[in-house]
């Protein structure tokens, strides 16, 4: 289970000297969860690393996998070729870009050539190759109002480190980051700041609901099942805090919604899911068990046939 320091922070005042990532280092095991891994975040000094914008693209003429994308980093008039693999991006959104001298961590140098004939002036970046975030299956997306121009460094000031800890099967209880903070803060004799909840049940059970309810049909493998009706939720990309935490612990930011509920997962391991109530059949939610040979397309586009 992947843990963030900088996360952490929400929930218990560690002090950076007295209880800083390599304190947790030594203090973790000795709690009885081992280390796998300790991954240090946040980029080092990268020259020639800047925000871009996505002009345009179009599909390069021979290869099926590469794009030729027209990037803009501010300077008038100039606009980069760049030939990329990743397809998560549209024209207009913000990246991070390597020019040519940039060199990015591993001495990885960027330089001017050409890919299967075409030109192709820097490299538009993951987080995982700018030591930014954990997600390396497509571009980084940035946010907006980020100026066209500005150097990674200026950018992303903060840096984090994510501790992949091993956690035995009857420890249950510290399988997020509340779990863990209150760990420690045995360990050291400080409080735990629980988040504030302001929203009450009166709240949830005000006005009309968007399904008539749900139905178990496994209660020996599901026995409690709940859900909650919100209304004028606006889909959108996630703010910055939001995107860093949640990339931060390995995932892939989606969007406001989804990244929410995995927030929430990773605070305080209580799963959710997020739905359209106006792509549920049936008006009720159904938790069942799949049916032999049922189909279902899972989130990377994958139809996969499932058993009983």
């Amino acid at each position: 289970m992947k843990i963030s320091y900088n996360w952490l922070k929400n929930y218990i005042d560690l002090d950076p000297v007295e209880h800083s990532p390599e304190c947790l280092q030594e203090v973790l095991p000795l709690l009885g969860f081992d280390i796998e891994e300790i991954e240090k975040l946040g980029p080092p000094q990268l020259d020639k690393v800047v925000v871009g914008q996505v002009i345009e693209y179009g599909q390069h003429p021979d290869a099926d996998r590469l794009r030729c994308c027209k990037v803009s980093t501010g300077n008038e008039g100039e606009v980069h070729d760049i030939v990329c693999g990743a397809k998560n991006f549209n024209e207009g959104d913000k990246v991070m870009v390597a020019l040519p001298g940039a060199v990015l961590p591993g001495d990885f140098k960027i330089k001017a050539s050409k890919l299967r004939g075409q030109p192709s002036a820097g490299m538009m970046c993951s987080a995982k190759e700018l030591q930014i975030g954990q997600d390396h299956e497509g571009i980084m997306i940035i946010d907006q109002d980020a100026a066209l121009g500005t150097p990674v460094n200026e950018l992303y000031t903060d840096g984090d480190t994510v501790l992949n800890l091993e956690i035995t099967p009857n420890r249950v209880d510290v399988l997020s980051h509340i779990g863990v903070a209150r760990e420690l803060a045995a360990k050291f004799g400080l409080a735990v700041k629980y988040p504030e909840v302001k929203a009450s049940r009166e709240d949830a059970s005000a006005g009309e609901a968007l399904i008539s309810g749900v139905e178990v049909s496994a209660p020996k493998v599901c026995p409690h099942y709940t859900a909650i009706c919100i209304k004028g939720v606006k889909v959108g990309p996630s703010p910055k805090w939001l995107k860093d935490a949640i990339e931060g612990t390995g995932q892939r930011s989606i969007n406001n919604v989804v990244d929410v509920t995995n927030y929430v997962l990773h605070e305080t391991c209580q799963p959710l899911h997020a739905f359209d109530a106006a792509k549920i059949k049936g008006d009720k939610l159904v938790v069942r068990m799949a049916s032999e040979g049922e189909q279902i397309t899972t989130l990377d586009e994958v139809e996969r046939k499932l058993t009983e």
